[in-house]
């Protein structure tokens, strides 16, 4: 990877905002929008339309990385109404986050078992 100044892969670019409203709001209206996230790829593109067609709230929700060399993810997301396109967003940000953070207690916590169960002198099984 090419030297970049020091601001890799997923790291906030000074004077760009990490998450931006593409286009104009009236246009859409509250239910929907489309969202430049500065920073992330499929990784995050993916998960997130993941978790966003489980809520049964959203109507369509898709993702396109405009360009590959290009560190941005335009996100579009449409609700049947009952919230709008941002607070579906904010919701599966959270959600994501909570499965991150369960899959990462669930990994620590098993590491620590097993260094545990084999350590020099443990009783094996």
């Amino acid at each position: 990877m090419a030297d970049d100044g020091g601001e890799g892969w997923g790291e906030p670019v000074a004077g760009v905002d990490k998450v931006e409203i593409l286009g104009k709001a009236s246009e859409d209206g509250p239910n929907a929008a489309t969202f430049a996230i500065n920073g992330e790829d499929h990784t995050l593109g993916n998960a997130l339309q993941y978790v966003l067609n489980k809520n049964p709230a959203v109507d369509f929700t898709g993702y396109t990385v405009p360009h590959p060399s290009e560190m941005r993810l335009h996100l579009r997301i449409q609700t049947k109404g009952s919230i709008t396109a941002v607070d579906a967003l904010r919701d599966a940000l959270n959600t994501l986050k909570g499965m991150s953070d369960h899959v990462r207690d669930t990994f620590e916590a098993t590491v620590e078992a097993h260094a545990r169960d084999n350590a020099p002198g443990a009783a094996k099984k």
